[in-house]
């Protein structure tokens, strides 16, 4: 199932790439996110090195710029009016972040032992606090959090790392030790949040166990090999750094391209970074449900409400990997309310739509996440290049 066909037939906008700015429509959100960013500013950046040099401060200033560039140019009538968003929809917009696996990626490629990554963890997320903190005296209200996944069951892990040990479903587990504790001390964080930004609305987001169940017993999902890469060449992975997803690598004397597997429905994973199409669904259809957010909050996706008042569009972020055939949808949605009183019981913050009778979305940022050939969020997604060969990490605002 194509999830941009499934975003077109309710009416969601993609949100658009803060650095595509020619003539581009913010007046529904912005993507600032990059393939291969980091939260912290990384040792090596892009060329020499494998790392974005958009990390999230940067991030951060580009949404600063978006917000005070979009009241000057609203000032200026014409075009300008009907492409930039209003002030108030900053802090009525949802404002979606799902990074930092790229810092533990960045540690274990510099040679540290899972014992010096795991001791990093404290520096990350102060980082990370810190952009949160900005975003909330910045008037951000409503904050969707992920968690992050079992980096430990990506290929291009378990290729670089052989000796890891294995745990039972094949994944190298010291790897997927350092995402769980990572991950307790994220959501430690946004409990910290919660009290110290009350006026704001956090939700956090279990990504890991969604997708770490794709790994023990994939067939009962209705998938295949999922520790393979379904794009790529050589070994036991199907996975060569050198030989990435749609290049060409000489082998033994002969060219050999990297192409897709016959049937990519039927894989979990897309490029040795990324997840397939048919997985990415899956891992939406979770979220959707409520059972692995906290609060719980279930996605209600009924075209029906697109233009009922007081609407909060949880829209996509959409991960486009690899020449277009990997569309992560980290979420898509709508949420009705019938007045102030439940959105304070889903603390999700007040109505996206003050105006009763007004029918426009709410504006919405997004600074995010994975690793590897990226691009988000609109039909030419990612702030740089997609060429680059690292998970994208950023913020979104809706």
């Amino acid at each position: 199932m194509n999830l941009i066909v499934t975003a077109k037939s309710v009416g969601l906008p993609y949100l658009s790439a803060y650095l595509d700015s020619m003539g581009t429509n913010f007046t529904h959100g912005a993507n600032f996110a990059t393939s291969a960013s980091t939260i912290r500013l990384p040792l090596q950046i892009l060329p020499r090195g494998g790392f974005s040099p958009f990390y999230l401060n940067i991030q951060f200033s580009q949404f600063v710029q978006l917000r005070n560039r979009s009241h000057s140019l609203r000032q200026q009538e014409g075009v300008f009016k009907e492409l930039m968003p209003r002030e108030d929809f900053f802090e009525k917009a949802l404002y979606t972040i799902d990074i930092g696996q790229n810092d533990l990626g960045e540690g274990f490629f510099s040679n540290k032992s899972i014992r010096e990554v795991n001791a990093s963890i404290p520096d990350i997320l102060a980082s990370f606090s810190a952009n949160v903190a900005s975003l909330y005296q910045s008037g951000a209200r409503s904050f969707w959090i992920h968690n992050t996944g079992p980096i430990g069951c990506l290929p291009y892990i378990l290729t670089n790392f052989p000796t890891a040990k294995k745990d039972s479903a094949g994944c190298a587990e010291p790897h997927n030790e350092v995402c769980q504790h990572f991950n307790l001390k994220l959501k430690e964080t946004v409990i910290q949040f919660r009290k110290e930004f009350s006026l704001a609305a956090f939700t956090y987001v279990d990504v890991y166990s969604i997708k770490y169940s794709l790994f023990p017993h994939p067939e009962k999902h209705g998938f295949e090999l999922p520790l393979v890469a379904c794009c790529g060449y050589g070994g036991k992975y199907n996975f060569n750094s050198a030989g990435t997803c749609g290049s060409t690598i000489n082998v033994n004397g002969s060219e050999i391209f990297a192409a897709a597997c016959e049937h990519p429905s039927a894989r979990v994973n897309w490029d040795g970074y990324h997840y397939t199409d048919a997985a990415n669904k899956f891992i939406f259809d979770q979220i959707s449900t409520g059972a692995f957010s906290d609060p719980p909050i279930t996605l209600n996706l009924k075209p029906k409400f697109l233009l009922r008042k007081n609407l909060v569009h949880i829209s996509y972020e959409v991960f486009k990997c690899c020449y277009l055939l990997e569309i992560l949808a980290v979420f898509l949605g709508k949420l009705l309310f019938a007045d102030r009183q439940v959105y304070r019981q889903l603390q999700i913050g007040p109505p996206a739509i003050e105006n009763s009778d007004s029918q426009e979305p709410v504006f919405g940022s997004c600074f995010s996440k994975p690793k590897g050939k990226s691009e988000l969020c609109s039909p030419r997604y990612s702030n740089i290049s997609n060429k680059y060969p690292n998970k994208s990490s950023s913020i979104q605002a809706l």
